[in-house]
């Protein structure tokens, strides 16, 4: 989803064979398999606050963040999980997840935080 928002798609199906993952779950090792796409993809893995993610937002970029879906009101089963955040308001969060066929999805700030707190509010950017 991110690559797409950069105008360089990939399908899923390839993207999940190239980062050696599963189709659901998206622990942050995974970033290490980026430049295997594109030389040009740099992914960077930080911790931020929600002043953080905002500032990211708000300069352009989207922000993939790393969550435990059992926080996420749209998810049935728990398990690791990455999605880009594209957006945030003062109640919710609007994220991209590849679990979905839908986007932007709504999620509940306080939704968002608990997901997100369970990985140390790890995130990571990708710059092409």
């Amino acid at each position: 989803m991110v690559l797409d928002y950069f105008k360089c798609p990939i399908a899923y199906s390839r993207l999940i064979t190239l980062l050696g993952t599963l189709t659901l779950a998206h622990p942050p090792r995974t970033l290490c398999g980026w430049e295997d796409i594109s030389s040009s993809i740099k992914a960077t893995l930080f911790h931020t606050d929600v002043d953080g993610l905002r500032r990211h937002l708000e300069a352009g970029w989207p922000v993939i963040a790393f969550v435990n879906t059992s926080d996420l009101h749209y998810w049935s089963e728990a398990t690791d999980h990455a999605l880009v955040v594209v957006g945030m308001d003062d109640d919710a969060f609007y994220v991209n997840d590849p679990y979905l066929g839908q986007a932007p999805q709504r999620v509940p700030r306080i939704h968002f935080e608990l997901a997100w707190f369970r990985f140390d509010n790890l995130c990571a950017v990708i710059t092409v």
